[in-house]
């Protein structure tokens, strides 16, 4: 039988962008491209965008985020997609994620 694993996949793209991002069960970690969310977001309000959908439903904590990012001008960096994933982990949080 094939093995399970519990982290979830997604990808984004915007123009010529693409973000790719894997959550996996953890303590609430970001990192993007190798770096720490603080190292790699300039603007405390994209650390806060980053960090957005994983709060509202109450995941913040329970949740690493990785993420790769190619493309995109560095001093709009936003949230890459994690609002995408966050819903994915169980039909409760879904119409919250949609929101």
């Amino acid at each position: 039988m094939a093995e399970t694993t519990s982290s979830i996949y997604a990808t984004g793209k915007r123009k010529t962008a693409v973000a790719r991002i894997w959550l996996a069960p953890g303590s609430g970690a970001i990192t993007v491209n190798g770096k720490s969310a603080e190292e790699y977001f300039e603007r405390m309000t994209s650390r806060m965008v980053a960090r957005q959908s994983l709060e509202v439903l109450e995941t913040a904590d329970k949740y690493d985020v990785r993420a790769t990012v190619v493309g995109g001008a560095t001093a709009h960096r936003r949230k890459p997609s994690v609002t995408a994933s966050p819903g994915r982990s169980s039909p409760r949080t879904r119409s919250a994620a949609a929101c």
